[in-house]
């Protein structure tokens, strides 16, 4: 059974669908049966080895953040894929990495982390 939830990435109140399924291929259906919008055609393919996955999609102009993830992985890969996804918020909104702006990120990762891993272990 997936587990579906909806996350907030703060400062920037994003909102980020999270996912965590036994495998990729159940959050895929998941997915078809109850989220819109559609992913990109072979998207899920493409990551089917993967342990999780950080996904943005524009349609409409607007962006949809998604985090999936699978219920036997090891916590470093949700801090893997936390990174991934607050990267992209943070790019979209012309944040730079550097030296000067590296505890505004650890932050954010760190509460992003928290929200994702209160989910995974319920």
């Amino acid at each position: 059974m997936v587990k579906s939830e909806t996350i907030f990435v703060r400062p920037f109140n994003v909102e980020v669908r999270v996912l965590i399924g036994e495998t990729i291929e159940e959050c895929q259906n998941y997915w078809d049966k109850n989220i819109t919008p559609l992913y990109d055609e072979g998207l899920f393919e493409k990551y089917s080895n993967a342990n999780g996955m950080s996904i943005t999609m524009t349609r409409d102009g607007f962006p949809y953040h998604s985090l999936i993830l699978l219920t036997e992985i090891d916590l470093d890969v949700i801090v893997h894929e936390c990174f991934h996804l607050i990267m992209e918020i943070a790019n979209m909104r012309g944040c730079k990495w550097s030296h000067k702006s590296d505890e505004f990120y650890a932050y954010m990762i760190q509460d992003t982390f928290g929200q994702i891993y209160k989910i995974w272990t319920q």
